[in-house]
């Protein structure tokens, strides 16, 4: 990413509308791409990790959602795989929440 794009992406990832909204189009893109498992891992975890960045790092988000930083980190990382509660609480921590949509069938 570019410098100026870098500071327009972080400050629209402080409002959690705008974050959410980037983290489904990352997924959604990913879906038609067709990304293998491992692709889609990458794509969605550097999308998280540039929300948390905005949103005041891994420390912020370790206070927010009662998960400890180093925990956070592996997550982060890729090093880690993170249960479907780390993920409920990450999104409750940045402001979000995770929910179930149907998906278009015509």
């Amino acid at each position: 990413m570019s410098g100026s794009y870098d500071k327009y992406l972080m400050a629209q990832l402080k409002n959690p509308i705008h974050a959410a909204g980037y983290l489904n189009a990352s997924i959604e893109s990913g879906i038609a791409d067709n990304l293998s498992d491992q692709d889609m891992k990458n794509v969605i975890l550097e999308s998280l990790k540039n929300v948390v960045e905005a949103r005041g790092g891994t420390e912020f988000l370790s206070n927010e959602s009662g998960i400890n930083a180093k925990t956070l980190y592996q997550i982060l990382s890729g090093r880690g795989n993170p249960s479907l509660t780390n993920l409920i609480k990450m999104s409750q921590g940045l402001g979000m929440k995770m929910n179930w949509q149907a998906r278009d069938v015509g």
